[in-house]
């Protein structure tokens, strides 16, 4: 009985998601972005593969605060952009979203694993958007486009 609640509770939570990613991945082709959700990269599958007309390739991966809050996220993050160089044959960025929290505390393991960490405080669909793409425009290739 215990693993069916375990069970239960992870398929709401995943399912819980959706409407975020949906609604993120739309804003993302309002910005101009070629938006691929889920995509399989050998054996890793981040939440988006996003591409510009410029040639600039960017692995997404979401996670909702407290448990997307840790090193392990960013560990995740860079793994998924290392699968994706290794699949596309090119350079890759990485951006981690924390919906729910400040990510503040996980910037500078971003640096060290070349992964943009942006955050959220808000879990509203629209805010976690509008802090995604700023921090799109403010990263130095997708300033250039």
């Amino acid at each position: 009985m215990i693993g069916l609640a375990k069970r239960t509770r992870a398929m709401y939570v995943a399912d819980d998601e959706a409407p975020m990613r949906d609604f993120l991945a739309a804003a993302l082709r309002d910005a101009r972005w070629h938006v691929e959700p889920e995509p399989v990269l050998g054996s890793s599958k981040p939440d988006f593969l996003l591409f510009d007309d410029s040639g600039n390739t960017l692995v997404v991966e979401l996670k909702r605060a407290p448990h997307g809050v840790h090193f392990g996220s960013v560990a995740q993050t860079a793994a998924f952009r290392d699968a994706a160089e290794s699949a596309l044959d090119k350079d890759v960025d990485a951006l981690l979203v924390i919906v729910g929290a400040d990510a503040h505390e996980l910037e500078a393991a971003g640096r060290d694993y070349r992964v943009e960490v942006v955050g959220s405080a808000s879990s509203a669909p629209a805010d976690v958007a509008d802090a995604v793409r700023s921090r799109l425009l403010a990263m130095p290739k997708a300033a250039e486009t």
